[in-house]
Parts: structure tokens; C-alpha cells; sequence
């Protein structure tokens, strides 16, 4: 039985008519049920106006909104306060604040907006009276249209995204340039001034001093990449690279100068529509060689490295670095799983399939498999401590602890002895031909790669498995 605040707008199905009979047999047992507060399964659960929905566009994702009921009554109180004549009770103004800062917890960066209305109220007291400046009400009604027409929701554990390399870059001279897995974009200042790639707005570049800026510069850069591949990476979390310390401070705290205000507004825009969520990291110049050349429309030099780059010349700093094909976790996550933990992923997290993940540094070796199902894609080099550990925890705790391992058919090697020895634990659940595609980066032959690497059997223990993959190297 659940509360009446769960909400379900599905027909009767199996699952409903057992419920029903669950009640059914409860009454007659003697027991009082009531019925207003009884409702069978469903998929969305809503409370005090804010909802989760297990089952968002029929993909499994779980993710946080507000009732169509609290947008309205926000954005009636929202427009009543952008359109307020004579001067407002400060009481007021921080009570439509406090409900935004609410609804901030869902739609991050929302405070970006509110910076002008904490700006007005600064130092009175609630009962005194100011006026509403022209900067507090244009913020308001950006809020109030962006809540207008639709449900906003955000990914409560958004799918970690498993392209390899993300990155842009701007230069105070030429222009700004973009790198995304082989697609990129090279745009010249004076094209965009020109109106060659669309309307000039207010917040394009060099329309005052500041935006001027080189930080500006490279600020703006991230939003052209938002608006340009926004769509293709819908509802991820992109793990992007800047060589500017100043961008990436401002785009994972969403804030920053004044002058700006109005470009990080917009970025938090477009990552509101297309259920974004950034994780900017600082890449030094030299690593960011890629984008450097687009923003300096060096295009022959950036053709002739990006080449190098997707052979894997200086991509590959490990040659065990292999990242398993999204569409075969996927059937293994169905066979064997759900998956809770990917083991050995690379330092930014971003070729793992699943929210909770081991880099490197936290070293699975270390970590607590106790409870959990784990998917091993380890390097094939240090196989055999991982599955000593995971034995350890296994015998800790045998109930709940599970693993599924990826382990290459390497005659004689001590990994493989373990797990024939080990029947008790370990079973052989599938294997792969010499051949088959199972990675999406495999290792170049001329970095010791090839066929045999692919010579690979699962093992693992048929409870729910959990999840892993291996590291992945950066550019």
C-alpha cells in the first residue's frame, strides 16, 4: 500500500489487479483499509508539490519536477512581483526569493538570477519598504518564462556520458573553437560580428570592455559548445575540458562578475532545456591542442592532429586503457545486473556507465565490495590483486556481494588459474569470439593492441552483478 500522493496515469495492468486483490484479501482477513489512502504501484511519487518519477520517457531514469499546481502559483507570484507598483514590503520580496531558492535545489544555477534581488534587500530590515529596480524585474520575468509552458526536471543520477573527449578553447585574436569526439567547430570573431552564424545578441562578445576579456572569451566558447551539441548529449553529464581556470571556476559554480551575469544566465538556459549537467575540468594549454588550433582556424594542423588523435597517437598513455562498447554493458547490465559500482574508470569518471564508480586513485584494491555488484573491466595487468580483493570481501560478506569480471583467455596466466580454481565462487556465464566488438577505444596495434586482446570470457558469480569498466586515458 502507498500514499495517496503516489500519481499514476496507467491503465490496469496485471501488477494493479494483484493489488487490488492484496487489499481484497486483507479486508476479509478483518483488517480496516482505507481506501482514499490506498493506491497501487506507480511511478511517480509527488509531495508538498515536488515530484520524482521512476520512469521518465519510458528510459528508466529517475529524475525531480514541481506539480504543474506550484509552477502556476510561483509564476502568479512572480508576475505579480515584476509588475509591483511603488515600493514593496522587504518581507515580500524574501519570501519569493525563498521559493526560488526552493526550487533552485531542483534547477540548478536558478540563483544566477536572484543575484539582483539580494542585491536590493541588502541590509533592511523585513518590515521596511524599496522599490523594485529595473535589473530585479527583467531577472523575474526570465525566471517566470522559463517556468512557462513546461515541467522543468532534472536527473537525479544523470547518465554518466562515455565520450572520450570534450574541450574548447578561445583566443583574444582569431576566434573560438570546439572539440567533441571527432565533431568540432572553428568560428571566427569576425564571422560572428558579421552575423554569419546567426543574430548578434546582447551577450556576444565584445560589446563593452569586459566582454572583451579573454575569460569572457572563453566563457562564451562554453556556450556556443552547449548550443551547438546541446541536443546530442541531452540529459548527460558532460565531462568538458577548458585550459582557462576562470571558465571553469564560473561554469561548476554558475557564477561570477557582473558583466558576466548575462552570458552564465544563458548558459544555464540552455543546460534547463536540454537536462545538462557539467563537470569542467582544467586542461593545461599544451593538452588543449585540439581546441587551440580551431581558435586560431589553423584547420590543416588541427586535420592532421586530429588524425593522429583518433589512431591513438598520443591518446593512449595506457595500453591497457580499453572502455567496454555502451551496447554491450547494456546486455550485460540486463543479464547480469542492475550494476551499482563501475570498479576502474579513468580519472574524470567519464567513460563510466553508472553513477558510482572507483578512478584510479580511490583504487578498488582498497575499496568495500562488501553488499554491492560490481562490473570489473580492470587492466588486464593487475587482474589478479583486484579478484584477490574481491574474494576477501566475498568471504566477509557472502550474501548481496557480487561481481562480474572481464577477463581475457590468456592460457597460463595467474588470474585465470584463480578463477578455475575457485568454482565455489567464480562461473564462466558467457564468452566472446576473437574479434568481437566489445570496446569502443580499443588499444591501436601499434601500441600493443590487436585481435588477442579481444579474446575474452566474463566470469563472475550469477547473483545481481555489479558494474566496472576500465580507465580510459585523456588527450
Amino acid at each position: 500500500m502507498g500514499l495517496s500522493d503516489f500519481e499514476t496515469g496507467e491503465a490496469p495492468t496485471r501488477c494493479h489487479q494483484g493489488f487490488a486483490l492484496i487489499i481484497l484479501l486483507l479486508t476479509r482477513l478483518g483488517f480496516i483499509a482505507n481506501e482514499e489512502k490506498c493506491s497501487g504501484p506507480g511511478t511517480v511519487q509527488i509531495f508538498l508539490g515536488v515530484g520524482m518519477d521512476s520512469d521518465t520517457s519510458g528510459i528508466g531514469d529517475v529524475t525531480k519536477f514541481f506539480t504543474e499546481k506550484r509552477l502556476s502559483d510561483l509564476r502568479t507570484l512572480t508576475y505579480a512581483m515584476e509588475h509591483s507598483a511603488g515600493p514593496v514590503r522587504i518581507s515580500a520580496i524574501m519570501s519569493l526569493l525563498g521559493v526560488w531558492i526552493f526550487i533552485a535545489q531542483v534547477l540548478r544555477g536558478v540563483a544566477v538570477y536572484l543575484r539582483s534581488g539580494f542585491a536590493i534587500i541588502s541590509g533592511l530590515h523585513k518590515r521596511s519598504f524599496t522599490s523594485i529596480t529595473k535589473a530585479f524585474r527583467q531577472d523575474l520575468a526570465f525566471l517566470r518564462k522559463m517556468i512557462t509552458g513546461i515541467s522543468p526536471r532534472a536527473t537525479v543520477a544523470r547518465r554518466p556520458l562515455t565520450y572520450g573527449f570534450a574541450a574548447w578553447d578561445a583566443s583574444t585574436k582569431w576566434g573560438m573553437g570546439g572539440y567533441l569526439d571527432g565533431a568540432y567547430f572553428s568560428v571566427s570573431w569576425a564571422a560572428l560580428a558579421a552575423g554569419q552564424h546567426g543574430q548578434v545578441a546582447s551577450y556576444f562578445p565584445f560589446h563593452s570592455v569586459a566582454s572583451s576579456h579573454i575569460n569572457y572569451l572563453e566563457l562564451f566558447a562554453a556556450f556556443w559548445f552547449l548550443q551547438l551539441w546541446g541536443p546530442r548529449l541531452r540529459g548527460h553529464c558532460i565531462v568538458c575540458m577548458s585550459d582557462s581556470e576562470s571558465a571553469v571556476g564560473m561554469l561548476n559554480s554558475l557564477w561570477g562578475k557582473a558583466a558576466f551575469i548575462p552570458l552564465l544566465k544563458m548558459i544555464l538556459r540552455l543546460l534547463v532545456r536540454y537536462d545538462l549537467a557539467l563537470d569542467v575540468h582544467w586542461l593545461s594549454g599544451f593538452r588543449n591542442h585540439l581546441a587551440d588550433l580551431l581558435s586560431r582556424g589553423r584547420m590543416l594542423e588541427f586535420h592532421a592532429s586530429s588524425a593522429q588523435y583518433q589512431s591513438g597517437v598520443g591518446a593512449v598513455k595506457d595500453q591497457e586503457d580499453w572502455q567496454l562498447a555502451p551496447e554491450v554493458f547494456a546486455q550485460l547490465d540486463f543479464l547480469f545486473g542492475p550494476f551499482k559500482v563501475d570498479a576502474c574508470v579513468d580519472e574524470f569518471r567519464r567513460n563510466s556507465h553508472c553513477s558510482t564508480s572507483w578512478t584510479a586513485e580511490q583504487d578498488c584494491m582498497v575499496q568495500r565490495w562488501h553488499g554491492l555488484t560490481v562490473l570489473c573491466n580492470g587492466p588486464f595487468s593487475m587482474l589478479l590483486p583486484i579478484l584477490q580483493r574481491f574474494l576477501v570481501c566475498k568471504g566477509e560478506e557472502p550474501v548481496g556481494t557480487s561481481a562480474l569480471f572481464i577477463l581475457p583467455l590468456w592460457v597460463g596466466e595467474p588470474f585465470l588459474r584463480l578463477v578455475y580454481a575457485r568454482t565455489d565462487v567464480f562461473r564462466i556465464v558467457q564468452r566472446f569470439p576473437a574479434g568481437s566488438a566489445l570496446f569502443s577505444t580499443p588499444i591501436p596495434t601499434h601500441l600493443g593492441g590487436g585481435d588477442a586482446a579481444t579474446q575474452v570470457l566474463l566470469a563472475g558469480r550469477l547473483l545481481p552483478c555489479g558494474r566496472a569498466l576500465k580507465r580510459r586515458s585523456t588527450f
